[in-house]
């Protein structure tokens, strides 16, 4: 360094490291959004498939449901949630930071056994214990089923695991309003998360073709005769949001 320059140095903020839960009622909505995007972008595909087929018989074009039988074979539904677990993190802390009216600021670290994993500053967390000392810690209470004198109350939240963290963040993440912005948040990017991000489009072209072959030369073949139908049955409905997964 040059006599006489000087460079700002930036102080360490020290950060925690801890798990982000997914309720049980968001998990189960995002998967009945991922089937809802299934849907939406076997139909736009299909559409896609006959315009660029124009003049072939109906019957030898691949129809949204072959689509949707190719893109359930190729996207794997874990490799989705893995996925989307960034936007998810995301999510949470900016709805939580209006909410609480200071910056949350969580980092999306990585995928743990337990669910995403992100950072969180200790001046966030401090102000997280903050807000929720305020009223009683009742939703912390109620969720890990505390008593009001419970030895965690008296400790420092400097003092406090990072499991014990992680519930008290989940305490508030799982406020019914929180929860279904936080889904219509997610269900705005599954249709991209699954058919973009993470279609391998030159396998997909080639199984499309090898259907239209089949197609032109069997008009209705096997597979499509022997094809599993999807289980029926009613969507989940955004009924109130419950426990964590």
């Amino acid at each position: 360094m040059a006599k006489g320059s000087s460079k700002k140095i930036e102080p360490v903020v020290k950060r925690r490291l801890i798990v982000v839960p997914v309720t049980g009622w968001m998990d189960s909505e995002f998967d009945a959004e991922l089937e809802r995007s299934f849907d939406r972008e076997s139909a736009r595909m299909a559409e896609q498939e006959a315009a660029r087929s124009m003049g072939a018989k109906a019957e030898q074009l691949a129809g949204q449901d072959d689509i949707r039988r190719i893109l359930e074979e190729m996207i794997d539904i874990s490799e989705v949630k893995t996925a989307a677990e960034p936007d998810y993190v995301a999510a949470v802390s900016g709805i939580l930071s209006r909410k609480l009216k200071f910056p949350l600021d969580l980092i999306y670290q990585g995928s743990g056994e337990d669910g995403p994993v992100a950072s969180i500053s200790a001046d966030a967390a401090t102000k997280l214990h903050a807000s929720s000392q305020s009223e009683g810690h009742r939703r912390l209470r109620r969720e890990l089923d505390l008593d009001a004198d419970d030895e965690l109350f008296e400790k420092q939240v400097a003092d406090w695991s990072d499991e014990d963290l992680s519930a008290l963040l989940g305490a508030f993440i799982s406020q019914n309003r929180i929860q279904l912005s936080i889904i219509d948040h997610l269900a705005s990017s599954t249709d991209a998360l699954c058919c973009d991000r993470l279609l391998n489009r030159e396998e997909y072209e080639k199984r499309v073709t090898t259907l239209h072959r089949a197609l032109q030369v069997n008009g209705y073949p096997e597979c499509r005769r022997d094809r599993t139908a999807r289980p029926s049955g009613p969507e989940p409905s955004r009924a109130r949001p419950y426990h964590y997964r």
